[in-house]
């Protein structure tokens, strides 16, 4: 390595690693994400810290698992007093600039130097605050799910985070001391709902019957946790031309967002700045666009749990695919490097300065993990992996496992269809094992719980409970979720 590198640091959302052109997709567009992977390395076996925007994204900027913040969901905002990676940067010189959503704890200080049109976690999803009682489904789910479409009017909500940032690298970026801009586009988070030329590149190239086997599963062949989570995402209301118009616009959304990196990356070039600038891309958690009967996120398939992660460093290594475990947490520890600092020993995480560098890929760690404790879900699920065997902890149920090399759309569980196999035991002791030196399920099930209903009573004691839950369609009983008759009517649905 030579001087300290300036960092730009891009982060969409939903973004499925998958929906990439460089890791095989046959349809999506995405040649400047794919010419960044052909000039860096692609780490593409990488996992967020938990599957839902609030607590993914606590965990990325944290350097901290979810169990250890205490942000569970999106009603638990991070407020950063558990310190995170934007404060080190600060606090050794670096200035730190972000531009678009955060969705932290408004009025949290995290260390960050330059927030610009920043986005909060203000209204708070009072969904995972009621785990105790019977899961319905998440009625409100229906109208993104039945949203997908060309859209005349569409709305560029990410043109104004894409100006600023333009701006800030034309006009702002300091020149006394290194620097990180970290860019935070809405893409691909539905409604996915893109303007008439996009959509009809995609429109006649995707049919239903030529989906991956993932998205035609009978909710029968599911855990029985992952069977609730899909009645709860409405499954029962989903129809085979919404999951294919689902596919046209979140493709169409890939290709938009593509083509907003590719601004970032020409700006780079234009101003004379590439060749000191490291670019890692990644998004806040993967999405599954209906795959395994769940239309979105906060579950541990790999659809949702998996994210892309590319890092460019100048001068090094040039298309390199690195399919070692790799983590969010990596993040911090990678850019530390680059600017020529040491990452805090506490954090989580591992640099991948290695391979960026141009050196030999490195073992780094053996498994990955993410976990949930979202709406939709009885008890906590744990995800370890190794890439190769994926084991899920579904605390008060049985555990679920896929062999990833021979089953990668996740379709056979292994402790379903062999429970008595001893190499299926094995393999259950040994994540099992791993999973017992990061934390307790069974306790970080419980905490997580009683954290949900503590807020769920401060929210009613402060009199905010009522308007969260009206706002969300239902009526304003603290003690249990009920639809508003109206909500139902509205959507066709006889309560």
């Amino acid at each position: 390595m030579t001087s300290p590198m300036n960092v730009l640091f891009i982060l969409s959302e939903h973004h499925n690693p998958a929906f990439l052109g460089c890791a095989g997709h046959p349809i999506v567009r995405t040649p400047h994400l794919d010419r960044l992977a052909g000039q860096g390395a692609r780490f593409d076996y990488t996992y967020c810290g938990s599957p839902l925007c609030v607590p993914a994204r606590a965990a990325l900027w944290s350097g901290r698992y979810s169990h250890e913040t205490g942000v569970w969901c999106n009603a638990t905002p991070w407020d950063g007093r558990s310190g995170g990676w934007p404060a080190w940067l600060r606090d050794h010189g670096a200035h730190v600039t972000t531009v678009g959503k955060l969705d932290f704890a408004p009025g949290a200080d995290c260390g960050i130097a330059d927030e610009r049109l920043a986005r909060h976690r203000g209204s708070l999803d009072i969904h995972s605050l009621y785990r105790e009682q019977p899961i319905i489904p998440r009625y409100s789910d229906i109208a993104y799910i039945r949203a997908p479409r060309r859209r005349e009017d569409y709305p560029d909500t990410d043109a104004p985070v894409l100006a600023e940032s333009l701006r800030w690298l034309r006009e702002d970026r300091p020149t006394d001391r290194p620097w990180l801009l970290n860019v935070n586009f809405l893409k691909t988070h539905p409604v996915w709902a893109p303007p008439p030329e996009v959509w009809d590149r995609y429109d006649p190239l995707v049919r239903f019957e030529d989906l991956p086997a993932k998205y035609r599963q009978s909710a029968e062949d599911l855990h029985p946790y992952f069977r609730t989570f899909s009645h709860h995402q409405c499954d029962g209301y989903t129809q085979p031309d919404d999951i294919r118009r689902a596919h046209v616009g979140f493709l169409a959304f890939c290709e938009i967002l593509d083509a907003q990196v590719g601004s970032l990356l020409q700006a780079l070039e234009d101003l004379g700045i590439a060749d000191n600038t490291m670019v890692v891309y990644s998004s806040d958690h993967g999405a599954a666009v209906h795959a395994h009967h769940c239309w979105a996120i906060m579950n541990p398939w790999e659809d949702t749990a998996r994210v892309p992660l590319i890092v460019r460093y100048p001068g090094g290594a040039k298309g390199v695919v690195d399919q070692t475990p790799t983590h969010h947490h990596d993040v911090l520890p990678t850019i530390c490097e680059a600017m020529g600092l040491a990452p805090p020993a506490d954090f989580r995480g591992h640099s991948l300065m290695n391979t960026a560098a141009g050196g030999d890929t490195a073992p780094r760690r053996e498994y990955t993990f993410c976990e949930v404790h979202a709406n939709g879900w009885p008890g906590a699920a744990f995800a370890v992996s190794d890439g190769h065997i994926k084991y899920v902890e579904c605390v008060g149920e049985r555990p679920a496992m896929f062999d990833l090399d021979t089953d990668p759309q996740e379709l056979h569980d292994l402790v379903a269809e062999r429970p008595e196999d001893p190499a299926v035991q094995e393999h259950i002791r040994r994540m099992r094992g791993h999973l017992g030196e990061i934390c307790s399920p069974q306790a970080v099930d419980a905490r997580a719980k009683d954290d949900q209903s503590r807020l769920r009573t401060e929210l009613r004691l402060q009199g905010r409970l009522g308007q969260e839950l009206v706002k969300r369609g239902y009526e304003a009983f603290a003690e249990r979720l009920v639809p508003r008759r109206e909500v139902l009517e509205e959507l066709g649905i006889e309560g």
